[in-house]
């Protein structure tokens, strides 16, 4: 059986802990309950609607959180980002539609607060990630399987390459 929360999985987290350990700063929209130790969560911006979570930097929807930190200058040089991947899981998990955002909207909001050494992690049932129209390139692709009739997880590592054109050797 999957996690609630993608992030509580051993698998998941493997997949990002080094790069989390060696990140400057991080975004981390749809938090959810995702924390990390006290010393990783200093360079960690959490994100969510859910203003009853702890620990949160911003409460609100990406669409309306990140624009505004792209104001003030923020960049950061990795994100992870978990979005709910349908309105009925986004309904079945939280019991609310406010968790079902325009997820390709926040990738182009999450893009313009990311350095241009950025690593992006992106977790779910795709592996569209990122993508090249945003100047990213695919590195590593990890897939959790739950076993049973549960979805797989798919962990995709991308990094900022600023290029459309990915070659494929």
């Amino acid at each position: 059986m999957p996690a609630k929360w993608t992030f509580e999985m051993d698998a998941a987290r493997a997949f990002f802990w080094r790069d989390l350990q060696r990140a400057g700063s991080v975004i981390v929209p749809y938090a959810g309950k995702t924390r990390f130790d006290a010393e990783t969560r200093k360079k960690c911006c959490f994100v969510d609607v859910d203003e009853s979570l702890p620990d949160l930097d911003f409460v609100g929807k990406c669409q309306e959180v990140l624009p505004k930190l792209a104001e003030k200058g923020a960049r950061y040089n990795m994100a992870l980002i978990d979005p709910p991947f349908s309105e009925y899981m986004s309904n079945h998990w939280y019991t609310s539609t406010e968790r079902q955002n325009d997820v390709a909207r926040a990738k182009d909001l999450v893009e313009k607060v990311l350095s241009d050494d950025a690593v992006v992690f992106t977790f779910g049932f795709s592996t569209t990630g990122m993508g090249a129209s945003r100047g990213f390139t695919k590195t590593h692709l990890r897939i959790i399987n739950h076993g049973g009739n549960h979805w797989d997880t798919h962990c995709l590592r991308e990094i900022r390459t600023n290029s459309t054109l990915v070659k494929f050797l």
